[in-house]
């Protein structure tokens, strides 16, 4: 974890891993850490290889000492896994745009899970959190956003460095089950925090403590804070006297302000007419509003009457996160008209243009910001969405050796945002020797190694034939003369099905003699460095498994003298003619646009060769559902009677 880089995954495998150590993460003790940062494009992901079976990563047993696992980094995504035996859990401090999905935290002596010090736009999804707060139930609270004022770091604060920034922002809980044995509130959403969602979860009030005055399902102290369509039952609890408090901490920022509260069901049991759906708990909250809940039994919203009701306002606001009329708000379609693909240029380049088209299905479109690497270019608020032109012709001038991620996102009228992204590869003139392109810009070192992996993983070569037959591959680097020596591909009829044109760099040989139907790095020990072969973005990606080593071949048409530098083997009698959109997808149709008119047949693919989807297209709306698909890089397979295609897609 402490050595992660753009792209890579962190599989483990089923088990128990115990860590009896803690170490110093840039101030904090933990037990599982690291303070690197993914990208958008290339997140880190640390994930369980068995969801049905998670691996288990904790402290020693009974100590409840140290973060269970503590980020600092942007773009990590966990999932998976169970975390106990910590002081805390999970802890994100300034760790931005993460997801934690099916993970499980128990057996703690604080907190569940903590968004901290800034920690913005992350995803909290269909996690488990109980038997928290067993050290200090006061402060045992499920999931916790932001920090209590008096830890706020400041302008002229002494104590700024060991403070925490209030701004965490635009943080989603969902579907999370919450208790039972939280000892403090299910959630507890700090003063200057913004933009905080709570749905689709259920919470227990079972094991509440009461302590440090946790006596409600929710503590909303923010901005414009979401809590709907959840389920909070009191399954017995004594301590629970209000479902949702809301509170303004007196700071001025961002609290006790514009909270909403609408379609949650409150199980109440016997103490119906004792629990108010929400309650004021301090200063002088604005623009609270609550409406069409349901308890059950049917009772009264507010049947105390403590003056809750003089801030609070029974019906929709304009500013909900849903359509008071009960529609749905569609988002903005946003798609780039230069380039349309991703875009190769050579460093030291003079000009780059971008273009983008923006339309909104249900009303009109507030803004297109362009950003490099998640640093914003520059906002347009109404079209042309151009940049790289006239006046402000040298804004995308002047990026380095590298690969960058190019994004366009387009916000409605109601706030609504879609993105599209490209990538821009700036390579030095001489990358890759003699002119031939070959070579790309390594960005990633040390990916993981596999023994015993299905060959399956051939399909991740390249697009176009179906390489399900290959039957061994074989790639060697030849360490004196600093090349690949060799790359040969067996198939079980011994024809060539896929090969690699890199001019003198790569020749290729293929021999049945001795077909292998699987690759494990014993298979390949003999060669002079082995590499495996893997798929990111448009790239292909070989790694060496004896030192580490990556290369990134392209297969983007650069220039003449780089056509050949990928190519599929001629199929003349191809005629599908396949193009596919939105991609990447972040909706849930992928739409395919087919020449022939022909009967086809769609499957979907991972990159491990797993057939996830497969159906027949329908002429008159060929499209495929990818809704349920996890983020990721796929292959479309399109089959007809006497052809076949294949294309990657993103799903986002």
């Amino acid at each position: 974890m402490t050595n992660a880089v753009p792209g890579d995954e962190i599989i483990i495998a089923s088990g128990t891993y115990v860590a009896p150590d803690k170490f110093n993460n840039q101030g904090k003790a933990s037990r599982f850490a690291s303070s690197n940062d993914g990208t958008s494009s290339n997140p880190i992901i640390l994930r369980g290889e068995n969801p049905a079976n998670p691996p288990i990563l904790k402290g020693p047993d009974g100590i409840y000492d140290g973060y269970a696992l503590h980020i600092l980094g942007d773009y990590w995504q966990v999932k998976d896994i169970i975390f106990e035996e910590g002081s805390k859990g999970i802890v994100f401090d300034n760790a931005n745009y993460g997801v934690i999905e099916n993970v499980t935290v128990r057996e703690l002596g604080e907190e569940g899970i903590h968004l901290r010090d800034g920690s913005s736009f992350n995803l909290v999804k269909d996690c488990k959190v109980y038997n928290v707060g067993i050290k200090k139930p006061g402060i045992g609270e499920g999931l916790y956003v932001g920090s209590d004022k008096n830890q706020h770091a400041g302008p002229g604060d002494e104590n700024e460095n060991s403070k925490y920034d209030p701004d965490c922002n635009n943080n989603t809980i969902e579907g999370c089950i919450v208790g039972p044995n939280v000892t403090a509130e299910g959630v507890d959403v700090k003063e200057g925090t913004k933009n905080t969602i709570i749905r689709d979860c259920v919470f227990s009030a079972e094991g509440i403590s009461g302590e440090n005055s946790a006596d409600a399902f929710i503590d909303l102290k923010g901005a414009y804070g979401f809590v709907y369509n959840n389920t909070f039952n009191l399954d017995g609890s004594t301590i629970i006297n209000a479902g949702i408090d809301f509170l303004d901490r007196g700071t001025n920022y961002n609290t006790g302000f514009r909270n909403a509260i609408f379609n949650n069901t409150f199980n109440l049991e016997s103490r119906g007419n004792e629990i108010p759906t929400a309650r004021k708990k301090q200063g002088d909250p604005s623009e609270i509003h609550v409406w069409d809940n349901v308890r059950n039994p049917n009772t009264p919203d507010f049947p105390i009457s403590d003056g809750s009701l003089n801030h609070i306002t029974q019906s929709c606001p304009s500013w909900n996160i849903e359509p008071c009329d009960g529609t749905q708000n569609q988002a903005p379609v946003v798609s780039f008209v230069n380039p349309t693909t991703n875009l190769t240029v050579l460093l030291g380049y003079d000009a780059l243009t971008v273009e983008v088209n923006a339309m909104d299905p249900d009303g009109s479109i507030s803004d297109v910001k362009l950003y490099v690497d998640n640093a914003l270019v520059r906002q347009i608020n109404q079209p042309p969405y151009q940049w790289g032109t006239g006046e402000n012709a040298n804004e995308l001038v002047g990026l380095s050796l590298g690969i960058y991620t190019i994004k366009a996102e387009a916000t409605d009228n109601e706030g609504k945002i879609s993105d599209v992204e490209f990538t821009v590869t700036v390579r030095d003139e001489n990358t890759g020797g003699d002119g031939d392109c070959s070579f790309g810009t390594p960005i990633a070192t040390g990916l993981p190694t596999f023994d015993n992996a299905s060959f399956d993983h051939a399909h991740v070569l390249g697009q176009g034939p179906d390489v399900s037959n290959i039957s061994r591959l074989r790639i060697s680097w030849n360490l004196e003369e600093n090349k690949l020596d060799r790359f040969d591909m067996n198939t079980s009829d011994g024809v060539p099905e896929f090969y690699m044109n890199l001019k003198d760099v790569i020749s290729y040989d293929f021999n049945t003699s001795q077909p292998e139907l699987t690759i494990s790095n014993s298979n390949l020990a003999g060669w002079d460095g082995s590499y495996w072969v893997t798929k990111d973005g448009d790239n292909f990606v070989m790694v060496s498994k004896n030192n580490g080593f990556t290369i990134y071949f392209n297969n983007a048409v650069e220039s003449p003298e780089c056509e050949s530098t990928l190519s599929n083997p001629d199929f003349s009698e191809r005629e599908l003619q396949v193009t596919i959109y939105p991609n990447p997808v972040n909706q849930k149709h992928l739409h395919i646009v087919a020449v022939s008119k022909e009967e086809k047949t769609v499957e979907v693919i991972d990159l491990l060769g797993k057939r996830i989807i497969s159906q027949k297209l329908d002429t008159n709306d060929p499209k495929v559902d990818v809704s349920s698909l996890h983020q990721g890089t796929y292959i479309l397979l399109i089959k007809s009677d006497n052809n076949k295609e294949s294309l990657f897609f993103v799903k986002k």
